[in-house]
């Protein structure tokens, strides 16, 4: 049996800039630019959050919410220079790494105890060398990693033995790769919950959803699929 193991930065822009720029530490941060630019704020600090600012958000609207938020221009050099040692540093620990995007990607093992030992290996390693963090999640499949590591930023580390009964307890919203749009949509069958989709008539979800019904159905029991990640 394989484990995954879902390493995720936490809000990795952000933590990149504040490593070699700790003065800033306690104020809120975003990467993204200036006040009067008109781009939007790439990542944000979690104290930059706790002020309402969000990734996608204009840098007017974050200057707004938040008059005295401290900004810099992304280098996206310089993220990607650090991506790769984060990779290497996993892989060198892991022995295996699929990388995901510039800030997350997976490995795994066959014992859960040794995904545990390499994670917190990893997550060290990390903070030590790069002086950043990471969350991370650990499950028998993709998916469920994937959305473990979301579970307790920043710096945290989430193991799901029974993907069966965490997924089924969560809203549809909350699943990797169900948007907005197939959320309301849901919503509008009244299914709420991830468990609600196992009881569902397939005749009713097939009308709606087509062979993407299929998909909802497997998910819905904690497997893993390509087509969601």
């Amino acid at each position: 049996m394989k484990w995954f193991v879902h390493i995720d930065m936490d809000a990795f822009f952000a933590s990149v800039e504040l490593a070699s720029k700790p003065y800033f530490a306690k104020y809120p941060f975003a990467v993204g630019g200036s006040e009067k630019s008109r781009t939007v704020v790439s990542a944000a600090s979690y104290k930059a959050r706790e002020c309402g600012i969000k990734a996608g958000m204009s840098m007017f609207e974050a200057y707004r919410k938040c008059p005295n938020l401290i900004s810099v221009e992304p280098d996206m050099d310089k993220y990607i220079s650090i991506s790769k040692e984060i990779f290497s540093i996993v892989e060198s620990v892991a022995g295996n790494v699929e990388i995901y995007s510039v800030d997350e990607g997976f490995f795994h093992s066959d014992s859960m105890d040794i995904a545990i030992d390499m994670t917190k290996d990893i997550k060290q390693r990390i903070k030590n060398d790069l002086k950043i963090t990471c969350s991370a999640g650990i499950a028998k499949n993709r998916l469920v990693a994937k959305m473990a590591s979301e579970e307790n930023k920043p710096d945290g580390l989430t193991l799901i033995r029974d993907a069966f009964s965490y997924i089924g307890e969560k809203e549809v919203g909350e699943v990797v790769g169900i948007g907005r749009q197939t959320q309301k949509h849901l919503n509008g069958l009244g299914i709420y919950y991830v468990k609600q989709i196992r009881d569902y008539p397939m005749n009713i979800l097939k009308k709606h959803f087509n062979s993407y019904a299929y998909i909802l159905r497997e998910v819905s029991y904690g497997r893993d699929s390509v087509n969601m990640m």
